[in-house]
């Protein structure tokens, strides 16, 4: 198998997870295209390199929370907002650094972005 050449930190990336939901209330991913697909990227290589990292207890809660997750842009949007953001508005959660929830809701929202770019 060919070793992929891209490095990600093994961390959740907070700064794409926020910025797809800015795009996705916009209602502009389609006008976004290149921008949800790099921060998808990013996101999603975070979490590869994370799973790599790590034994596979993490991967079983993911899947475990996966399934309790909203099924609408809207819905996911909402839902990671409030486990990425602490009570005060302004101040994002240390908490929320691979939290099985926060990682369900952003996969999921990245999966409903992407079937909306197809």
């Amino acid at each position: 198998m060919t070793e992929c050449p891209c490095k990600f930190a093994a961390v959740l990336q907070v700064s794409c997870a926020l910025e797809l939901i800015k795009i996705a209330r916009s209602g502009d991913f389609l006008a976004r295209k290149a921008d949800v697909l790099k921060h998808s990227g990013c996101a999603l290589g975070s979490l590869g390199e994370y799973l790599e990292q790590t034994p596979e207890e993490p991967v079983t809660a993911m899947e475990a929370v996966a399934t309790a997750t909203p099924d609408t842009i809207e819905g996911c949007s909402a839902a990671l907002e409030s486990v990425l953001y602490a009570p005060r508005a302004d101040e994002v959660a240390a908490s929320a650094a691979m939290n099985p929830v926060a990682v369900a809701l952003l996969q999921k929202l990245i999966r409903l972005l992407l079937e909306k770019l197809s």
